[in-house]
């Protein structure tokens, strides 16, 4: 998760920049993914010309779904793009009525299910946010007007994003196109998935008719719908605004998609081995240069838990840098097994995933742990770290060789 974007991911001058340079193999200069989007507008706005016997279709790497192909730009009933510089006039979305607005708004935050889409081979998850959204403080926005079937929405995306969505496309790119025009077209081809699920599930068309750009500093309004995007351990803020009509589809979906406790729940949870049984005494009492035996024989299954942070836990086997679940949910963790027992576990590692990632997690489901450097590891009392050392083989068995009190700064 390590796939960051770099810092001259931004717009520059005017705002719509294409700082595109570099080589491919052999020193041959890449082609820009701005020339087969202008390519696209050109072939939309040119007057009707007999077409060959087979005509070359461009592709864009984005990920395949069960939906049927959109339609080419020509061949749908859509608003046609302006090709001048100068941006259209944008128009409002028509507001939802109080009680549908405050319904919507009350239930958007806690709804959980699977919203992402693929661009490439990188995932890009959408989650609801509670309240209103300010989506780039210090940046740029990127307001996008469409309509859904014959009514208006906006989205508002943080610019940084969907410059990462094109480099999903194509790494060298550092910046959306320099026209507005050309930017529309690649959101359009970046977000073709994802707009093709909406229109399966909903019946209506969707269309993107305008792009535009808010300088940092420009007041957004409170009526959006707030989301996030999140790809490759980086997060971006979003918004929607929409009419009546999408807004009574959204209420459904959002009745039927309701996790309020999920929502709740950290995205952080930790790997631990475990949990054993172990004497009061020496687990209150250990100190550093003790050494706590686990009480796991590493040549055999390692068991653990993927512990959440409202307690409850999926029984885990540990390999190394990979866990399977190997039960369904349960918990929380008993404290004590008897008198003079206290339940103790040791954390090697944590598991980030998001709400509707977790919901997924069924026996079978197999996740990449984060592990603890330098194989620490934490003695834990349900939550709470009592101290912390190096993980061993001692004897046989897996033991912490006590180093300090306390959690792993």
């Amino acid at each position: 998760m390590n796939t960051g974007i770099s810092g001259d991911n931004h717009f520059t001058g005017n705002g719509f920049n294409d700082n595109r340079n570099g080589a491919g193999q052999g020193g041959v200069p890449m082609p820009s993914l701005l020339e087969t989007f202008r390519a696209a507008r050109t072939a939309a706005s040119a007057p009707e010309q007999p077409k060959p016997a087979e005509p070359e279709i461009v592709q864009f790497p984005v990920a395949q779904s069960s939906t049927p192909p959109r339609m080419s730009r020509d061949a749908q009933p859509r608003h046609e793009i302006e090709t001048s510089r100068t941006p259209p006039k944008r128009t409002t979305p028509t507001r939802t009525s109080p009680d549908t607005s405050h319904r919507l708004k009350a239930a958007w935050g806690n709804i959980v299910a699977e919203m992402g889409f693929r661009v490439g081979e990188k995932l890009f998850e959408i989650e609801t946010v509670f309240g209103d959204q300010t989506i780039s403080p210090s940046g740029q926005t990127v307001v996008i007007e469409g309509s859904f079937g014959a009514e208006p929405f906006l989205v508002h995306v943080a610019a940084p994003a969907l410059i990462a969505m094109l480099q999903a496309v194509d790494p060298a790119i550092t910046n959306l196109p320099s026209m507005p025009v050309d930017a529309l077209l690649a959101c359009e081809a970046i977000a073709s998935n994802l707009i093709s699920r909406i229109e399966e599930a909903t019946g209506e068309m969707i269309a993107l008719h305008s792009l535009s750009l808010l300088r940092a500093g420009n007041r957004v309004s409170s009526g959006m719908l707030g989301a996030s995007i999140a790809s490759g351990g980086n997060q971006w803020p979003a918004g929607f605004e929409v009419g009546p009509r999408a807004a009574s589809w959204l209420e459904g979906y959002a009745a039927a998609n309701q996790h309020p406790a999920e929502k709740r729940i950290s995205r952080q949870m930790a790997v631990c081995i475990g949990p054993v049984a172990m004497a009061t005494e020496q687990v209150y009492r250990a100190r550093p240069g003790a050494i706590v035996d686990c009480g796991v024989d590493p040549s055999a299954d390692v068991r653990g838990i993927l512990l959440r942070s409202d307690g409850s836990y999926w029984p885990i086997s540990i390999e190394d840098e990979v866990i399977e679940v190997t039960g369904s949910l349960r918990g929380p963790v008993p404290m004590r097994a008897g008198t003079g027992s206290t339940i103790v576990s040791m954390r090697i590692g944590d598991v980030t995933l998001t709400p509707s990632e977790r919901l997924r997690i069924e026996p079978g489901t197999r996740i990449l742990v984060s592990r603890i450097p330098e194989n620490l590891a934490e003695l834990r009392v349900g939550s709470k770290a009592l101290c912390h050392g190096e993980l061993d083989v001692v004897e046989g068995t897996l033991a912490v060789r006590i180093s300090a009190t306390g959690a792993i700064a």
